[in-house]
C-alpha cells in the first residue's frame, strides 16, 4: 500500500513535467514565425538567368539511371534543371546549356522528347 501512495504521489508531478516540456516559449513561438515567414529559395532558368520560385519553373531532370525526362512534379530524383519558357528551353537546347546543366550527353531524340513535354506542360499551363 505504501508504494501505491508513493505512485500516485509522483504521478502529478511527471504530468506537469511533461506539460512543463510541451509548453511553447515566446522564443519558440518567434522562432516558428521566422521559419514560416522565410522567402522561398529562388532557382534561375538556364537559358535566360531568370530567378523564380521553384513551381513556376519547368524542370528537365536526369535520373539515376541516365534517362532524361521532363519532370512535372518537380520532385523526382536525379540531377535538375530549370527553364522558364518555351523560348529560353529552345535557347537552352540550341546553346547545349541542357546537356551541360545535367552533365549529361543527349541525344536529338533526348532533345525532341524532353521539349514535346515541355511545350504541352506550358499549354496545360496557360490554358
Amino acid at each position: 500500500s505504501a508504494k501505491m501512495a508513493c505512485a500516485a504521489a509522483t504521478m502529478p508531478v511527471r504530468a506537469a513535467g511533461i506539460a512543463a516540456s510541451m509548453r511553447v516559449t515566446k522564443r519558440k513561438r518567434e522562432a516558428m514565425a521566422e521559419v514560416q515567414n522565410k522567402p522561398k529559395r529562388q532557382r534561375s532558368c538556364i537559358a535566360c538567368g531568370g530567378k523564380a520560385a521553384k513551381g513556376e519553373l519547368y524542370r528537365v531532370v536526369k535520373t539515376a539511371a541516365g534517362v532524361i525526362e521532363f519532370d512535372a512534379s518537380g520532385k523526382a530524383a536525379g540531377r535538375g534543371a530549370y527553364v522558364c519558357s518555351e523560348a529560353c528551353l529552345e535557347k537552352a537546347v540550341a546553346s547545349k546549356r541542357l546537356g551541360r546543366a545535367l552533365r549529361a550527353s543527349l541525344t536529338e531524340e533526348d532533345y525532341e522528347r524532353v521539349a514535346l513535354d515541355v511545350k504541352k506542360a506550358i499549354r496545360g499551363a496557360t490554358g
